[in-house]
């Protein structure tokens, strides 16, 4: 990591040299020359005086001259109009030479102004190389802290003083099973009350490794992440602002409208729904979400089933959607939605900023690389303690694999639980639990009293539609 430092700071430098004030040209060619303009008018305006007489002085002596001076000239006649072609010429080559000269002087300043352009691009260009240095020295200090951290809990929890522990209480058990015998029912169950609590607190300790091993494990995770995304962050360019918008995670295949139609005749009534997903609001009571500090955010919110359940319930939750029809929707209920694509609003979260964030039938929208950024995303906008719930078809039901999955088109491919649980763990989430939904109705099962294979039938033919998955942040 020193190397890559390093670099940066090179880089910083040799920039910072490029743009020094000693090096930026002055603006040296702005100003006009009056003089080359006032040479010519004087050389065309003396043409006149060539053949003329001189003022003629009120005395005998000026007449004289005069008709002196008036011999010669009229005696010279031949050499006036060669003067007059050599006056011309010395004018019109002055001329050539200002319009040159302006033009040099034009040329010039046009690159200055090109000089200037670049020197402000290499200037914003330093700014970001300064940027990125103070993110990686920032990124760098909490490497560095979580590796302190994880040196002193070591320190602080031996394994080998763990399993000494252990041993003592086993031989100590076993010394009790031989005393038995002979001591009273006091004194031993004041001895079992004690191995019990010694018990209790080596467990206690176990766990508070665990945790902590998962927490840091989450953030080495996220730190890794963003130095990778550092080092391939490409330069800034001049022309940056003309670069396209990112384009959508799939063509739209379905308007709006025909989407929200679709919805309402496969994805069930308002009611419905609403009856299916109270089943999760208990445990969001129980988490002590959906409050100020730990608000709730529903990602691809849909008609706002989940939304208006929480409502109910007075927990704090907002929607986002990308489909107008749906965000109008839920407006007119007067639920809070925001009309965004859910991956690119949950990046312009700050980090740990939310208590809960929930997807119902999102993620199976998602190729498999756009899903693990969304993991990412989530992961990183949760506070500590915070929940992650995903609900998602069922592909360990045949006829929802096979058939009822692809009915809407926009769908990507199942996501079975085993696999979403992986996915989730090795992003760094922790307590990951995946709880199967509503099964087929009674009457769609077979008697398996009748037909041996009757329960491998129902269980894969019948089973559950659905299943969620819960996991927190550490």
């Amino acid at each position: 990591m020193t190397d890559q430092v390093q670099f940066l700071n090179d880089v910083a430098a040799h920039v910072r040299a490029l743009i020094a004030p000693d090096r930026v040209p002055a603006r040296l060619f702005q100003a006009e020359f009056p003089q080359s303009a006032e040479l010519i008018s004087g050389v065309e305006s003396g043409q006149t005086l060539i053949g003329g007489l001189p003022p003629q002085p009120p005395t005998f002596r000026g007449r004289v001259g005069k008709v002196l001076i008036e011999l010669i000239r009229r005696s010279l006649f031949w050499y006036t109009p060669t003067i007059h072609a050599f006056q011309r010429a010395v004018a019109a080559a002055f001329r050539e030479q200002n319009e040159a000269t302006d033009a040099v002087r034009s040329e010039l300043s046009r690159r200055l102004s090109l000089i200037e352009k670049e020197n402000h691009f290499l200037r914003d260009q330093l700014h970001s190389v300064k940027q990125s240095l103070d993110q990686w020295n920032n990124l760098n200090y909490r490497v560095v802290r979580i590796e302190e951290g994880l040196s002193d809990q070591e320190k602080l929890v031996n394994k080998n003083e763990f399993t000494e522990i252990v041993n003592d209480l086993q031989s100590r058990i076993s010394s009790l099973s031989e005393r038995i015998g002979t001591k009273s029912g006091d004194v031993v169950a004041a001895e079992l009350e004690e191995m019990r609590e010694a018990l209790a607190e080596s467990i206690r300790n176990s766990q508070a490794v665990d945790q902590f091993t998962l927490a840091t494990r989450a953030e080495m995770i996220l730190v890794e992440r963003r130095i990778s995304a550092l080092l391939k962050q490409p330069a800034p360019r001049a022309d940056s602002a003309n670069i396209p918008g990112r384009e959508a995670v799939h063509p739209n295949l379905l308007s709006d409208v025909v989407y929200y139609d679709f919805e309402n005749l496969f994805r069930g009534s308002e009611q419905e729904i609403k009856d299916r997903v109270k089943v999760h609001v208990s445990r969001f009571v129980d988490f002590g979400l959906g409050t100020a500090d730990m608000p709730i955010v529903d990602v691809g919110c849909g008609r706002g089933e989940w939304l208006d359940v929480l409502r109910e319930q007075r927990l704090l939750a907002y929607g986002v959607d990308g489909n107008s029809s749906m965000v109008a929707t839920c407006r007119e209920k007067g639920l809070a939605v925001e009309e965004q694509d859910g991956i690119q609003h949950l990046r312009s979260l700050p980090d740990r900023s939310v208590g809960a964030v929930t997807a119902f039938h999102f993620i199976e929208h998602l190729p498999v690389g756009v899903l693990l950024s969304f993991i990412d995303e989530v992961l990183r906008v949760l506070k500590p303690g915070g929940v992650a719930l995903f609900e998602t078809p069922n592909p360990d039901n045949v006829l929802v694999g096979s058939a009822t999955f692809y009915l809407d088109p926009t769908h990507q491919r199942p996501i079975p639980g085993a696999l979403l649980k992986f996915f989730m763990q090795s992003r760094g989430f922790g307590s990951i639990e995946v709880q199967p939904l509503h099964p087929y109705p009674p009457e769609f099962l077979l008697d398996e009293s009748t037909c041996p294979a009757a329960r491998i039938i129902n269980e894969r033919l019948f089973g559950c539609q659905d299943y969620c998955l819960w996991a927190s942040k550490i």
